[in-house]
């Protein structure tokens, strides 16, 4: 169950970034502190920690079908 958190974290992260990544990138300092620091995580998601996490996350999905 805890590598699932953090699997969760992973895509929420990276799909976070890259859904308000154009405000991160040009209206930062109109954003929270709690968002920008978020953001600033989020942005070093690397493509293939999101692509294993999604991997994993099928996985599961997939045992609980079973």
């Amino acid at each position: 169950m805890t590598e699932l958190t953090g699997v969760h974290a992973t895509i929420q992260s990276y799909e976070a970034f890259r859904a308000i990544g154009f405000e991160y990138d040009h209206y930062r300092e109109m954003l929270t502190p709690m968002l920008r620091e978020f953001l600033d995580k989020a942005a070093e998601v690397p493509n293939d920690a999101y692509a294993a996490a999604c991997r994993k996350a099928e996985s599961a999905k997939s045992a609980l079908l079973a």
